[in-house]
């Protein structure tokens, strides 16, 4: 798969599941916040999958689970570093 084929799969499958990610990170954090970890996930697959050299790019459903873990991780720093507790549970709803 040529590069622009990945960076399309990605795109297309990021494009797919932005709003239902957004929805399960916004609860937990800003709005900013929310559309910044969003952001983040999809650099993050853009340099998992195109300067790491991948070549198979797995299903949508697979993105969007690396998208979800990333986010977590983010929601989990922002909640660490500002000692907030507006929400008892952190993981993010499916």
């Amino acid at each position: 798969m040529s590069q622009e084929d990945t960076a399309n799969a990605v795109l297309s499958a990021f494009e797919a599941c932005y709003e239902e990610l957004y929805l399960s990170v916004r609860p937990h954090v800003t709005a900013p916040q929310a559309e910044a970890i969003c952001r983040g996930a999809f650099k993050y697959l853009i340099r998992k999958y195109l300067e790491k050299g991948e070549t198979i790019i797995p299903s949508p459903d697979c993105l969007l689970h690396t998208a979800r873990a990333f986010a977590q991780v983010q929601v989990d720093r922002l909640r660490k570093n500002t000692n907030t507790s507006n929400h008892e549970a952190s993981t993010l709803s499916n």
